[in-house]
């Protein structure tokens, strides 16, 4: 499978969609949907499933987490996730820590 056709696999389920929709539509910089709500949905259609069978991943809520990459700063993270908290108060946000 090339990286389009699972793309475009991934982006049939609604909810992926909406979500990406979404982030391009905020204009976050570095903003990812990941974990497996896109293998769980491309999974799903080369199996002939229902696009969200087996995906809990959209129903876990509006939850930042820290992303320890080589480039990583606590004080950054906290920097911004103070930023998010105030412009989407429902959001929880994982401590860096």
């Amino acid at each position: 499978m090339t990286q389009d056709e699972f793309l475009a696999a991934a982006l049939r389920n609604p909810a992926n969609q909406a979500i990406t929709d979404e982030l391009y539509r905020l204009g976050l910089p570095d903003a990812w949907l990941v974990a497996g709500c896109l293998v769980q949905t491309v999974w799903n259609v080369l199996t002939s499933r229902p696009l969200d069978h087996g995906i809990s991943d959209h129903v876990a809520g509006m939850i930042v987490r820290p992303n320890r990459t080589a480039n990583f700063s606590p004080a950054n993270y906290a920097t911004k996730a103070a930023r998010w908290k105030a412009l989407w108060p429902e959001i929880t946000v994982l401590a860096a820590e």
